[in-house]
């Protein structure tokens, strides 16, 4: 079962002057979000992508535990 942005989720963007930051990402399927501010940062992550990594596999374990079925599909 693969989780792909856009189909099961979206990626909450804010529109800034030269770039676009990251604030949330959303579940297409229910309520369930997880967000940045309430996400750590981990210490080896510079660039911020290690905020997002985290992010990201707190909202695949959401998927997989609350919506099996939708991703089989």
């Amino acid at each position: 079962m693969r989780c792909v942005a856009g189909a099961h989720y979206e990626v909450v963007r804010r529109q800034a002057r030269h770039n676009d930051e990251i604030i949330a990402l959303s579940c297409n399927f229910c309520d369930f979000a997880v967000y940045k501010r309430l996400t750590g940062k981990p210490r080896s992550s510079k660039s911020g992508l290690g905020r997002y990594n985290v992010m990201r596999g707190q909202m695949v374990h959401h998927l997989h535990e609350q919506h099996p079925e939708e991703l089989r599909q």
